[in-house]
């Protein structure tokens, strides 16, 4: 029998599988984390939150880390430079706001920021913006900007819109009907859950290429690949690792395509992830 090649990478999800409530680490995860990190397994956070955001966590995170955010389209150094970024095409972006604007959906557009400074997100100022887009604004104003995105400027990573579930998903269809293979949607809840978020990202991008992009940079091979989720945004990591792990408070198609379920991410559940590793690589 051929041994199993030692895990040397651990991707990480944010929300519902590494961080609570206020971008917190519980500290018996967060000291498990670190120890692990010192004993030479990366630790990676694979989001798809903005990177802003992203460092929030980070920073109570206690250590620097690889960065993938945006669904995978962004990949950034522990120093905070950019290793990799995948922007849509500017074709490609002018073609999705025209379809948004016939179905009265107002979009944003995410892009990278080096240094954090300028605005995160774009906001199409040729609509009038719903409850649930003024809601979001309002929350990250001092991150977003109106614009005009028939005239994007490069750089846009992602693509989302808030809106009344019917609405996300009406759009998200006309969207795979008109571009069909093209792009990926993603349709959840919105994190206050006043609404829903649909977002789009290009069909070739995930957290997988992102995890890979980065292992490869590292000089890990996929099959030292561990990655863990919660929603279907992680799916295309926790499906594709060959240590792929869903948290306990997973939705139940993850944990189906996970090789193990662990426990919920309130309760130190990553604890389970970081036994399996030292386990795995005794």
């Amino acid at each position: 029998m051929i041994a199993e090649s030692p895990i040397a990478l651990l991707g990480l999800d944010i929300d519902g599988t590494l961080a609570v409530a206020d971008h917190r680490i519980l500290p018996r995860t967060q000291a498990a984390l670190t120890a692990l990190h010192a004993d030479g397994v990366h630790v990676v956070i694979a989001t798809g939150r903005r990177y802003r955001t992203t460092t929030w966590v980070m920073e109570n995170l206690g250590f620097d880390v690889f960065a993938i955010c945006n669904g995978g389209a962004l990949m950034k150094h522990p120093d905070r430079s950019t290793l990799h970024a995948d922007a849509f095409d500017e074709g490609d972006l002018k073609a999705i706001v025209e379809l948004a604007r016939a179905r009265n959906c107002v979009l944003l557009a995410q892009r990278d920021q080096p240094g954090l400074e300028g605005p995160d997100f774009l906001v199409d100022s040729a609509l009038d913006w719903n409850p649930h887009i003024q809601r979001y604004v309002e929350t990250n104003k001092a991150w977003a900007e109106p614009a005009d995105l028939s005239d994007p400027p490069p750089g846009c990573l992602l693509i989302a819109t808030f809106d009344d579930e019917a609405r996300v998903r009406a759009f998200a269809s006309a969207l795979g009907e008109a571009f069909p293979g093209r792009f990926n949607t993603i349709i959840v809840p919105d994190y206050q859950k006043r609404g829903w978020y649909c977002e789009v990202t290009q069909a070739n991008i995930s957290k997988w290429t992102g995890l890979l992009t980065v292992a490869r940079h590292l000089g890990v091979q996929a099959d030292q690949i561990c990655a863990v989720g919660d929603q279907l945004n992680d799916m295309s990591m926790v499906s594709a690792a060959h240590h792929g792990v869903a948290m306990g408070n997973a939705v139940p198609e993850l944990k189906s395509a996970a090789r193990f379920v662990c426990g919920n991410h309130d309760a130190d559940g990553l604890l389970d992830v970081v036994d399996y590793i030292r386990r795995h690589n005794a």
